[in-house]
C-alpha cells in the first residue's frame, strides 16, 4: 500500500476533476442491487474451488462448500440486509496476506510475492454483486468497446487478433503503423477510492448501490501472516482489492475513460497474471 500511495502522490495535479472526463451520450438506468436467494447462494458456492487456505477468520472455501446447504438461508438474510441498506459487513473487510518467496535473498522483502486471502464469506457476496454490476455495465453499453480484460466472452487472444487485423489492414493499404505499449505500474494499488466512487456514480451506480460500494471500499484492513504469526492490522485506504472478485471490475470502471486521452486507436487488456496494458 505504501508504494501505491507514493506513486499516487507523485502524479501532478490537473485542472479538471477526474470525473469530468466521464461522459455518455445516452441515458443510463440507475443500478439496482435487488436481492438474492438461498438457491442462488448455493449455486455461487458450488462454483468455488475447494481450497484449504484459510482467511483471517480461519474459514476456507472447502469448508464453505461442505456446509453450503446449512448456511445458504442465513447468508441470504444477511446479504439481503446488506444490499437493501447499502452496507458491506465490517467483519468481512479483513484480509490475511501470506508472503510467498520467489528467489534471491530471503531477507529482502522485495523477493516475496504477497498472496491476499479475503474472507471466504465475502467472496460469495462479492460474486453476487459482481454479476449485477457487469450486467449493469454491459446492458447500458458503458464499457469501452476495446476493453478485453476481466469481461465475459472477452480475452487477451481477442485483443491480439484485433491488433493484428488493424496492422494487416494498414499495411495492405500502404500505410505505416506505429505502436505504443504501456504497462501500468501497480495499477490496482494506485486506484483512488474517491475518484472511483465519483466515476461509478456517473455510470449509474447511485443511491443505495453507491452507498454499498462506498461501504465495501472503506475501513478495510489487512495483516501479514508469517508461519502463524500475525502482524498488526493496517488500514487500506487506497486501491481496489487484490484477489477479490469485484476488484478487477471496479478497475475497469476506473480506467474506462483512458482511451479518451488520445485520438489514436487503442485497446486495453489485462492478462491472467493481473498485469495491465494499453496499446495505441
Amino acid at each position: 500500500m505504501r508504494v501505491g500511495k507514493q506513486i499516487s502522490n507523485s502524479i501532478p495535479p490537473v485542472s479538471m476533476a477526474p470525473e469530468d472526463y466521464v461522459s455518455y451520450d445516452h441515458q443510463i438506468q440507475n443500478m439496482r442491487l435487488g436481492n438474492t436467494t438461498p438457491e442462488h447462494i448455493k449455486k455461487v458456492i458450488a462454483k468455488f474451488k475447494p481450497k484449504t487456505s484459510c482467511d483471517v477468520q480461519g474459514q476456507s472455501t472447502k469448508m464453505i462448500k461442505l456446509i453450503s446447504h446449512e448456511i445458504a438461508v442465513p447468508l441470504a438474510h444477511i446479504f439481503n440486509l446488506s444490499l437493501s441498506h447499502g452496507i458491506f459487513p465490517e467483519k468481512l473487510k479483513s484480509c490475511r496476506v501470506i508472503p510467498i518467496f520467489k528467489s534471491g535473498d530471503q531477507l529482502d522483502v522485495d523477493n516475496y510475492r504477497p498472496i491476499s486471502l479475503l474472507s471466504s464469506i465475502s467472496k460469495i457476496l462479492e460474486k453476487i454483486v459482481a454479476e449485477k454490476l457487469i450486467h449493469h455495465l454491459v446492458s447500458n453499453n458503458l464499457l469501452y468497446t476495446h476493453q478485453y480484460g476481466f469481461l465475459p466472452k472477452k480475452s487477451t487472444e481477442q485483443n491480439l487478433l484485433q491488433i493484428v487485423n488493424y496492422i494487416t489492414t494498414a499495411l495492405n493499404e500502404g500505410m505505416y503503423c506505429v505502436g505504443v505499449f504501456l504497462d501500468l505500474r501497480k495499477a490496482f494499488d494506485v486506484c483512488s477510492h474517491e475518484i472511483l466512487l465519483k466515476k461509478i456514480k456517473k455510470m449509474g451506480v447511485q443511491e443505495i448501490a453507491h452507498q454499498w460500494f462506498e461501504s465495501y471500499l472503506t475501513n478495510r484492513t489487512q495483516c501479514v501472516d508469517i508461519s502463524g504469526n500475525f502482524s498488526d492490522l493496517i488500514n487500506l485506504d487506497i486501491s481496489v482489492i487484490q484477489g477479490s472478485t469485484l476488484g478487477p471490475i471496479l478497475f475497469l470502471c476506473y480506467i474506462n475513460d483512458f482511451w479518451k486521452a488520445t485520438s489514436l486507436f487503442s485497446v486495453l487488456f489485462a492478462d491472467d497474471r493481473f498485469s495491465k496494458g494499453i496499446y495505441y
